[in-house]
C-alpha cells in the first residue's frame, strides 16, 4: 500500500475495487474493501438509518443532510473509522457524543486505541458475496468498537468516558449485497457535474 500509487483489492480471485491508497481507505467500494484497508480495522455494524439520523446499539446520531446516505431508511450497515472518535474532553463540543464504557486501552505512543462494546449486531464480511471463509470481524455477542483518541484522555479500564464521534467519517453499506451507499448529497453534485 506505501509503495504502490493504484492497489488492487481482491477477494477469492474476483477484483473488488482498483485505486489509490487514499481512494480506497476513504471510498471504499463495499464491506469487505472497508474491512480489509486499515489499521486498526473499520468499525463495521448493522444500524437503522430513518432518513435523517442513523441508530445503532442504543444510539443515535443525526446526519446534516450533506451526510446522508443515498438509501431511504431502513437497515443498512454503517462504519465508522476508528480516528472519527476522540474523547470529547479534546474534541469540537457541537460533535454528537456516545457514553461508553471502556473494556481495553491501549497506548500505542502518539495515540490512546480505545475498545468498547455496542448493543448491537456486527457486520460480517461472510455476510456478503456468498463467502465461505470464516471472515468474522467481531465477536457474536454486541460488537466491539475501537476509537483511537488522544493518549491524554482520562479514561480508563472499567470506566465510562463521553466519546465525540464525526459523522463526516460515517461510512454506509447495503446489507444486502456489502457494496457502499454514497451520500445523497454526493450522487447529487455528481449527476449535475456528468
Amino acid at each position: 500500500m506505501t509503495l504502490g500509487q493504484r492497489v488492487a483489492v481482491m477477494r477469492q480471485g474476483r477484483i473488488q475495487q482498483v485505486d489509490t491508497p487514499k481512494t480506497l481507505y476513504a471510498e471504499p467500494t463495499n464491506v469487505f474493501v472497508a474491512s480489509f484497508i486499515g489499521s486498526p480495522a473499520m468499525n463495521l455494524v448493522h444500524a437503522r438509518y430513518d432518513g435523517a439520523a442513523v441508530e445503532f446499539g442504543g444510539h443515535r446520531i443525526e446526519l446534516p443532510a450533506r451526510l446522508q446516505p443515498e438509501a431511504s431508511g431502513g437497515e443498512l450497515v454503517l462504519g465508522i473509522r476508528p480516528e472519527a472518535f476522540e474523547d470529547a474532553a479534546f474534541a469540537d463540543p457541537s460533535l454528537p457524543q456516545l457514553d461508553v464504557g471502556v473494556a481495553v486501552l491501549e497506548d500505542v505512543g502518539a495515540d490512546a486505541l480505545l475498545y468498547f462494546r455496542v448493543d448491537a449486531a456486527p457486520a460480517r464480511v461472510d455476510e456478503h458475496a456468498n463467502a465461505t471463509e470464516q471472515d468474522t470481524l467481531i465477536a457474536d455477542d454486541g460488537t466491539t468498537f475501537t476509537a483511537r483518541v488522544n493518549p491524554a484522555t482520562a479514561a480508563r479500564v472499567g470506566k465510562r468516558v463521553r466519546l465525540a464521534v464525526d459523522p463526516t467519517g460515517f461510512h454506509f453499506f447495503d446489507p444486502g449485497s456489502g457494496e457502499r451507499h454514497v451520500h445523497a448529497v454526493h450522487e447529487a453534485q455528481a449527476a449535475i457535474a456528468g
